[in-house]
């Protein structure tokens, strides 16, 4: 294969993969807490080293040959995205490296998503009606005014409910997205009274800084169109070598 066909067209490949990721971030703009991807992009290279030859049987080494850009794993960006009040009592949101930790059917999940809400039995439950975690199992929540104060205990009155199970992990690559706002975890570590803070009647917003997100992707359409007009002048080449060919 034509070398410089095959760089263009990897880096192609790659600036599609990567549009298509920014606007999986744009599209979640407006959904609570949630975590953008950041590209990855490292050079291609080919372990083949390139001589020239000496004359002599023996070559000189010139480096290696590049074959375009490839994306690397996305990372996935935790920081701390605004908290904004909310006109639901049972909205949460954490400040701080914390998740909440939710039951679903196929286990523990976790979630910085505090849309929460009181289902008909009275758990505090997702706003996809999975249940929330406390330091005793499944909320069940009294009826009455519910308060949670900023340590995550959550009380009826003067009496003490649970306290909201506030887990943290050692980065992002122990945790995988799993949709509806939630993630799998590995290793998740209790956090300690004092260490987050717990805001009643707010909602993290998502982390998506837009200005960022639209340079990239523009910058990102214009390489591919450049990369487009290049691989046209690599395959008009290689069209007049093989007509030459054939005179």
């Amino acid at each position: 294969m034509n070398r410089g066909i095959y760089a263009v067209a990897t880096g192609m490949e790659r600036m599609l993969e990567l549009q298509a990721m920014l606007s999986n971030n744009l599209a979640n703009i407006n959904t609570p807490a949630f975590k953008q991807e950041v590209p990855v992009l490292v050079p291609g290279v080919d372990a083949q080293i390139e001589r020239v030859d000496g004359g002599n049987g023996t070559g000189a080494t010139i480096g290696a040959l590049g074959f375009g850009v490839y994306q690397g794993e996305h990372h996935l960006d935790l920081s701390q995205g605004p908290l904004e009040p909310d006109d639901n009592p049972l909205s949460l949101a954490i400040s701080g490296d914390a998740f909440f930790t939710v039951q679903a059917p196929e286990g523990n999940r976790f979630t910085r998503d505090g849309s929460f809400g009181r289902d008909a039995a009275g758990y505090l439950v997702t706003e996809h009606g999975y249940r929330v975690l406390g330091d005793g199992g499944p909320i069940q929540l009294p009826d009455g005014d519910i308060t949670v104060d900023r340590d995550g205990v959550i009380w009826a009155g003067n009496t003490r409910v649970a306290r909201l199970a506030l887990v943290r992990f050692a980065g992002p690559e122990a945790l995988q997205r799993v949709g509806k706002g939630l993630f799998i975890g590995q290793n998740p570590e209790p956090v300690p009274v004092g260490q987050v803070v717990v805001y009643q009647g707010y909602l993290e917003r998502s982390n998506v800084d837009i200005t960022a997100t639209l340079i990239t992707s523009m910058t990102a359409l214009k390489t591919y169109e450049t990369s487009q007009r290049v691989f046209k002048m690599q395959d008009d080449t290689v069209a007049r070598v093989l007509d030459l060919g054939r005179v």
